[in-house]
């Protein structure tokens, strides 16, 4: 076979021609640059970087400097051939480029060099994204967040794992608890609401949260997130985890009369005490479902959606009326996660990106990874 000076061919990336496969696609605006790699019969490879132009299609246009033969395949008179990885970057100003494609026999070797360099995070997460394409996700996430001037992070579910654990469920495990919290149960059942409440109390007397707690307030510590929400009841000890965090429901530790509003104890209402007030009896002063949320909450949260450009949604209910009415006040980007398969219709917000039955830990685990780089 035999090509002209100047004559050009089109290289498809992983596939090779006289044996050469491009191993990294590189771009800088307009510019692209493409490492090409040979392997040899002692499987050892050589590489050799070449200037040529990247297609839509993802095929390399390839400008030959002199004639083709089956020994050797020289792309220009500035590439040099070397025999490692190291070398063929040092031959490049590759921290500038963001990559395209990479080969998935030099991915993990790639990140191993690109992940110690003196890049930007946001360029060393392009890299891994290209490294870890089924992973990009993650990489999408990381950046969203830290291009993000004000994020806030809304957390459902927040006890789980621990009722599922706790030896002292006992009748709970046969009683249906969905309508407890309501304030029919307290209106018309109150001993099993005030029973049920009391349980509640004593599991999460020493509770810290969920792991990603950790990772929200390191987050919140780093300012990557300007503030945490409550979606449904806190503790006094959850909230203290958190620089800047709001109630939606209210808080479940913090005891009032259900008629003059007195603040009461814990102790109080565990031993079936009433208001030293007024003799009303005592409940927790969250909202109750069929109650409306306190005004400064709503309003409070409202003003949050409003101001932010990113919205963490933390195995949130994301099903009741007034979660739609939330993302209405937002123009930001929404971000789902839930350990639940839900049925999400958020119409009004096409940048709502949902990522179901996924556990937030190893998720949000992943993400701070990315950011610590």
């Amino acid at each position: 076979m035999h090509i002209k000076r100047g004559s050009s061919l089109n290289l498809t990336l992983g596939v090779a021609y006289m044996g050469w496969e491009a191993i990294i696609d590189m771009h800088k605006q307009f510019n692209h640059t493409t490492l090409l790699g040979k392997q040899l019969d002692n499987n050892t490879w050589k590489f050799k970087w070449n200037f040529g132009h990247l297609n839509s299609e993802h095929t390399i246009d390839i400008t030959l400097m002199q004639p083709i033969n089956d020994v050797e395949f020289i792309i220009s008179p500035y590439s040099k051939v070397v025999s490692s990885l190291e070398e063929a970057l040092a031959l490049n100003d590759w921290k500038l480029f963001s990559p395209s494609v990479i080969h998935s026999q030099f991915r993990e070797s790639i990140w191993e060099i690109v992940h110690t360099a003196n890049i930007s995070r946001e360029r060393k997460l392009k890299w891994f994204a290209a490294c870890y394409p089924e992973k990009q996700k993650l990489s999408k996430v990381a950046s969203q967040l830290l291009q993000s001037e004000y994020t806030i992070g809304i957390i459902g579910q927040t006890t789980n794992t621990l009722e599922e654990a706790s030896e002292e469920q006992g009748i709970w495990k046969y009683v249906d608890v969905t309508n407890i919290f309501s304030n029919a149960a307290f209106e018309f059942d109150y001993d099993i609401f005030r029973k049920y409440v009391s349980y509640k109390l004593k599991i999460l007397e020493e509770y810290n949260g969920p792991e990603y707690f950790k990772l929200i307030s390191n987050f919140e510590s780093n300012k990557l997130i300007q503030s945490i929400i409550f979606q449904n009841y806190s503790t006094s000890r959850m909230k203290g985890k958190f620089t800047n965090a709001l109630d939606l429901q209210g808080p479940l530790d913090l005891i009032c009369c259900h008629d003059c509003r007195a603040h009461s104890s814990v102790t109080d209402f565990v031993l079936r005490k009433t208001c030293s007030s007024c003799g009303g009896r005592l409940r927790p002063s969250m909202t109750l479902a069929g109650e409306k949320f306190k005004k400064k909450n709503w309003v409070n949260v409202v003003t949050e959606f409003e101001k932010a450009e990113l919205i963490f949604c933390i195995d949130c209910d994301v099903s009741v009326p007034y979660f739609s009415k939330l993302m209405e006040k937002t123009n930001g980007n929404v971000i789902i996660l839930s350990t639940t398969k839900q049925l999400i219709e958020i119409k009004k917000n096409t940048r709502t990106e949902h990522y179901i039955e996924i556990d937030p830990n190893k998720f949000l685990s992943e993400i701070n990874m990315l950011l610590s780089l």
